[in-house]
């Protein structure tokens, strides 16, 4: 499971985006879940898809990541 807390995600249209974005990744992407209120993205998916792949995906959709967390682990937070 991964976490992303995305600074800039605040609205349906995010979502959208997010999920646009993300459906070329299926079906190693399993499961999506998302959050305006925490600006947070939970992706449940398999080993073989790399974290940096999808939030270089986001990040190229215009998304700011601030965070990401897999299995409760810090994989990225900002300097």
């Amino acid at each position: 499971t991964t976490n992303l807390f995305i600074t800039n995600l605040h609205c349906p249209s995010c979502i959208e985006v997010i999920q646009d974005s993300l459906s070329g990744f299926a079906p190693d992407l399993e499961f999506i879940s998302h959050s305006i209120v925490s600006h947070s993205v939970v992706l449940r998916h398999s080993a073989s898809l790399a974290v940096q792949d999808i939030a270089s995906t986001l990040e190229a959709a215009g998304f700011e990541i601030h965070s990401i967390f897999q299995d409760n682990k810090t994989v990225f937070t900002p300097v």
